[in-house]
């Protein structure tokens, strides 16, 4: 005979179902494996190193990480996925699965925002695995001798022009990690305390091309070069006439850069991006 289910079941059981549909759906996840998409508004850029495995990857975790596997370049010993964003984002929410680790085994996760490395401050929640651990470097390897590991919810915050998540494989054959990616919203770059935006390519820099300033300033000015953390960087150029410079860029960085044209109290910022 069926009983009937107490009400403080029924009531534990649709909090915890609404509390697991939350979860599930996370808004603007990224799916595609290559070329440029656009999701929430952005032009989302993959593109990745190393070998990659798309079979099956929908039925791990019901569903909940990937699509994006990989890790299994075992001559390379590494790989990675990178997502560039038009425009920067908000924010990224990130869920790893799949990390493996044993005395034989042991692979390593690290994340890059705009090509700086960073260090995850805490680990996230338990998703459908163990929880993989955190190294003291803010990078994420498997717990040992557990199967496989990995959590939920690390959120970064932006803007976030790139991100790069890597996979070393520090030794042995481990199984490779997966991960499900989700973005927040467009935030528009502002410009309004630039007098002008120039950005140029870091091949096309290569191939001998440099970075065109023009300024009513440049005759009487002091010029001075600084990178995203406000620190002088050498500057390379040759005057072309009282209103034209040409930077030589080719110590430069992938990056921002504010090119500061200064004469008496005038001053002139200039916002140079390598890309």
């Amino acid at each position: 005979m069926m009983t009937k289910p107490s009400f403080g079941i029924l009531f534990f059981g649709i909090i915890w179902m609404c509390i697991t549909n939350v979860d599930a759906q996370l808004p603007n996840r990224v799916k595609h494996m290559q070329g440029t998409a656009t999701v929430n508004g952005i032009e989302v850029t993959v593109t990745h190193v190393g070998e990659i495995n798309t079979s099956g990857v929908e039925y791990y975790c019901d569903g909940q990480t990937g699509p994006y596997y990989f890790g299994l370049d075992y001559e390379r010993r590494y790989g990675n996925f990178e997502f560039s964003f038009s425009p920067p984002i908000s924010h990224v929410t990130i869920d790893f699965t799949g990390l493996t680790g044993d005395s034989e085994n042991m692979e390593e996760m690290q994340v890059f925002i705009n090509g700086e490395h960073y260090a995850i401050p805490e680990p996230g929640k338990k998703l459908c695995e163990d929880l993989a651990v955190l190294t003291s470097k803010g990078n994420i390897r498997p717990c040992r001798d557990c199967g496989v590991s990995g959590w939920k919810g690390t959120r970064i915050e932006g803007p976030i022009e790139k991100l790069t998540i890597s996979d070393t494989i520090l030794h042995g054959t481990p199984g490779g990690v997966l991960f499900a990616l989700y973005i927040g919203d467009p935030v528009p770059e502002n410009n309004d305390e630039y007098t002008a935006v120039k950005k140029i390519k870091a091949g096309d820099i290569a191939a001998g091309k440099g970075i065109l300033i023009t300024s009513t300033l440049i005759a009487t000015a002091t010029l001075s070069l600084k990178d995203k953390f406000e620190n002088i960087v050498s500057l390379e150029y040759f005057k072309i006439n009282d209103e034209q410079i040409y930077v030589d860029a080719r110590l430069l960085i992938k990056g921002t850069y504010v090119l500061d044209i200064v004469s008496g109290e005038q001053v002139e910022k200039q916002k140079l991006v390598i890309e």
